[in-house]
């Protein structure tokens, strides 16, 4: 994609979240984003089959985003224990003001969920993509307990986190909390603590 149609696009995605955020998803037409981005109908059809396509866009730029930054958030870390609770914090607290996150877990839940059933699958990539080189290295010094394999710990993380960031409870405002409770449950299952 040439540079001035990857600004076109993430144009078109920026008007698009401009709009869920106005409107709901449910109420958001392709003619409100094509009128808020100033673009005719052709040009968003040339980036986006429909409406659906439009949505998946808009979280797949997002999560690539966020997993940049969880990355550069992580680059310190040394082992996997640390890396787990850190990362599912790294992402709490970006759950009340990130603008994808407000549409997804918020006031408009019910909205996405009739558009986007929300799935352990969604995140798993991501997951991987951020705990697998410290899972290697945790397995190779024989940290890992002996009957947890990636997809285990990652399938694990990831309904961890889908849950957590669903009903945060008392952990929304808490992350001290949040660590203690990530580090007693969630860690052990997954990494020896001898």
């Amino acid at each position: 994609m040439s540079p001035k149609a990857q600004q076109t696009f993430h144009h078109i995605l920026d008007s698009a979240m401009a709009c869920y955020l106005a409107k709901g998803i449910n109420r958001t037409t392709l003619d409100d984003v094509a009128r808020k981005g100033n673009v005719s109908r052709t040009t968003l059809y040339r980036y986006i089959k429909n409406g659906d396509d439009l949505l998946h866009q808009v979280l797949i730029r997002d999560a690539g985003e966020r997993l940049t930054e969880c990355e550069q958030a992580m680059r310190y870390h040394n082992n996997l224990a640390s890396t787990l609770v850190d990362s599912i914090l790294f992402f709490m607290r970006g759950r009340s003001n990130r603008p994808v996150f407000q549409l997804l877990f918020e006031n408009q839940q019910s909205d996405v969920n009739s558009k986007l059933r929300l799935t352990p699958d969604m995140f798993r990539p991501m997951t991987i993509k951020i705990i697998e080189p410290f899972f290697q290295r945790e397995q190779d010094k024989s940290n890992i307990r002996p009957d947890v394999t990636l997809e285990m710990a990652t399938e694990l993380i990831c309904r961890v986190t889908l849950s957590l960031m669903t009903f945060p409870a008392q952990f929304i405002n808490d992350e001290k909390a949040l660590r203690q409770f990530l580090e007693t449950m969630l860690v052990p299952a997954i990494v020896n603590r001898t």
